[in-house]
């Protein structure tokens, strides 16, 4: 099974994928990295700065903190050699040295150069964790399509901060599903789900975190199964509640004040002292 991956060079993305690497079953015949968190820029800083104006100072503050130590753990991980994965973070451009897989920063994704390259590889299956649209004459490059990995539970809560809306509506369910990606962004059909427990005493940072290891072993699951089948066919989760069709996109200051009021945090001051620990390795 030839596997290429999209994604966004953050944290979350590195957490999920990290299971696909450690499968000896796949070869990964790409990792192919947004250079930036919004389209339109070219680098993550001025991405990062363009944000801002689109959501919350304090989900913003959130976002830069749990990346940049991110990023300040891969740089280390990187230079030092080191094992792609401490704690809770985990670097797939490291695990693409050990594996001698390709990886590059991209600016866009539906590229002639990109093409030319899936379609070099003989790809089986593209997944995906990117906001582009892309276009059909990358979609019908993969024999088995392509993935996209969502953290929420489908059609509730499309667009993003999945994990954030869901935990600040009461009784919302949360988790992540794999969908079959279509032209049209969010659309696509569901193949797979998995629910996390709900904690209504716990933070954003711990069900994103804890929804992203769910959403890793769900993909690995059902790639696995794919590399096994010659016609893979998924069981979808659903959860007891009724799923309602819902869009959000970033978070907004009213959105982060109804979050506070609940007395739920996006990250506690323990989590984040561990998360700088880990992002010097000493986690």
């Amino acid at each position: 099974m030839k596997v290429a991956i999209f994604a966004n060079d953050d944290m979350t993305s590195n957490i999920i994928f990290a299971q696909l690497f450690n499968m000896s079953d796949i070869q990964i015949t790409g990792l192919y990295i947004a250079a930036s968190p919004r389209k339109g820029t070219s680098s993550i800083i001025g991405g990062a700065i363009s944000l801002l104006r689109r959501m919350a100072f304090g989900y913003w503050l959130f976002l830069v903190f749990t990346n940049g130590a991110f990023k300040v753990y891969e740089f280390l991980t990187l230079v030092f050699r080191c094992s792609p994965q401490t704690g809770t973070f985990y670097s797939l451009r490291r695990a693409a040295q050990l594996r001698g897989v390709r990886y590059r920063k991209v600016a866009d994704f539906s590229s002639p150069e990109i093409a030319a390259e899936l379609q070099n590889s003989n790809v089986d299956l593209l997944i995906i964790r990117v906001g582009d649209i892309l276009q059909p004459k990358i979609l019908d490059i993969p024999h088995y399509g392509t993935w996209c990995v969502h953290s929420s539970l489908l059609p509730s809560f499309k667009g993003i901060a999945g994990e954030f809306h869901a935990l600040r509506t009461k009784r919302a369910p949360i988790g992540s599903t794999v969908f079959e990606v279509t032209p049209s962004l969010d659309e696509g059909t569901p193949l797979g789900q998995v629910a996390i427990q709900r904690d209504e005493t716990g933070s954003v940072f711990q069900h994103m975190v804890n929804n992203n290891i769910a959403a890793g072993k769900l993909l690995a699951s059902m790639v696995l199964q794919a590399f096994q089948c010659s016609a893979p066919s998924f069981e979808l989760y659903t959860p007891q509640s009724q799923l309602k069709s819902s869009y959000h996109s970033w978070p907004k200051p009213d959105e982060l004040k109804v979050l506070h009021r609940q007395r739920k945090a996006l990250i506690t001051p323990g989590e984040a002292m561990r998360l700088m620990l880990a992002a010097f390795r000493w986690g």
